[in-house]
């Protein structure tokens, strides 16, 4: 079987004098990956593109055959049901994402991921093994989300933002993101931690949505490490060159020194957001992180295969919003009601920062 991840993309396009923003995936057919050996074609296309939101919500999409569309994708609705709908003669389509972890002699956890497809509202836990020789336990397959979506035989037009198809050839399956630069990443647990991020495969992936903006603005990021003398300075971000759109994120070696690999990662994010985010302002940045981005930044942890919970993704993507309104009304929330939801948040960001157990380990 021919394996490749998913290409992403940002789309920008103007409707009814509104600028439009969406991510654009293109999912090849099996059989096209194999007769084409990874490569997209726009003429001759087979395969589906999705177009979802910045919550990783789908918005509709098509389904191509030789570079025609056949077929209309829609998200799943109350009126799905509807005799209109049925008249259109619509499939329902199900992905589930499966996760496991793997215990081998020096007892940290490998974790797995994997995912499953059917016809119909349900889809079956993988039926084949996973893990080592090495390894003296592995857990059962876990469903940890799932996508489902219409596909209705129709006539209807693509969407502006989806446009016929893949737009030029392009190769994927590679592991670098194209404008962010690693060459000066030195540590050997960050170059992993990074690579673990770009493998990651989910629906609303922070650095995909985060590489198709870099892409679209021309902008290049320079992800580096060194100490920056100050241990509660987990990174930092920077313009090195404006007028070429040059940034640079530094993580700091000094903080990050005993720290896991979830939580390098979730620095990686962080730092890389205040890229993306229009403000690059620190403080407004902040305040939209806490509002839009925190769910997303913990389903990108949860997708680079570590073992963590997402309770504790969660936790981790809280990292460095402890200023914001929205940080300040858990904060209320728990002092009216006797919980400790921001003390577990803050507890969980000691525990994966430094070497007490949790997390992937680095060393």
């Amino acid at each position: 079987m021919l394996l490749t991840p998913d290409n992403l993309s940002l789309v920008i396009y103007i409707k009814d004098g509104q600028i439009q923003e969406q991510v654009k995936k293109v999912q090849p057919d099996e059989e096209y990956l194999r007769i084409y050996n990874g490569r997209i074609w726009k003429n001759n296309f087979s395969g589906r593109v999705f177009l979802w939101n910045w919550l990783g919500e789908l918005l509709g999409g098509s389904y191509y055959k030789d570079g025609l569309k056949v077929a209309t994708i829609k998200p799943i609705t109350s009126s799905s049901n509807s005799n209109a709908r049925a008249a259109m003669f619509c499939n329902t389509h199900t992905t589930c994402y499966w996760s496991s972890f793997c215990y081998g002699d020096w007892g940290s956890p490998t974790s797995y991921g994997t995912s499953t497809n059917s016809l119909g509202p349900n889809c079956s836990a993988p039926n084949y093994g996973h893990g080592s020789t090495d390894d003296y336990y592995c857990s059962n397959w876990e469903l940890v989300d799932t996508d489902s979506y219409e596909e209705c035989y129709d006539d209807n037009p693509p969407s502006p933002g989806e446009g016929t198809g893949p737009t030029e050839p392009t190769t994927p399956g590679s592991n670098n993101v194209v404008d962010i630069n690693i060459v000066n990443l030195k540590t050997p647990c960050m170059v992993s931690a990074y690579n673990s991020l770009i493998d990651a495969q989910l629906k609303s992936n922070v650095l995909g949505i985060i590489q198709g903006f870099a892409q679209s603005k021309d902008v290049t990021i320079d992800l580096i490490d060194k100490d920056l003398g100050d241990p509660n300075i987990d990174g930092e971000t920077r313009v090195t060159n404006a007028a070429y759109k040059v940034y640079e994120i530094t993580l700091n070696t000094g903080a990050l020194a005993n720290s896991s690999k979830d939580y390098i990662e979730a620095t990686i994010i962080y730092e890389m957001l205040h890229v993306y985010l229009p403000a690059n302002d620190g403080e407004t940045d902040h305040e939209i992180m806490a509002e839009k981005y925190v769910k997303p930044m913990a389903f990108t942890l949860k997708a680079a295969g570590y073992a963590l919970t997402y309770d504790d993704a969660i936790d981790l993507s809280w990292g460095g919003l402890q200023k914001t309104k929205a940080w300040k009304q858990l904060v209320d929330i728990d002092r009216v009601s006797g919980t400790n939801v921001t003390g577990k948040i803050l507890q969980t960001s000691v525990n994966y920062k430094n070497n007490t157990g949790y997390g992937a380990r680095c060393n």
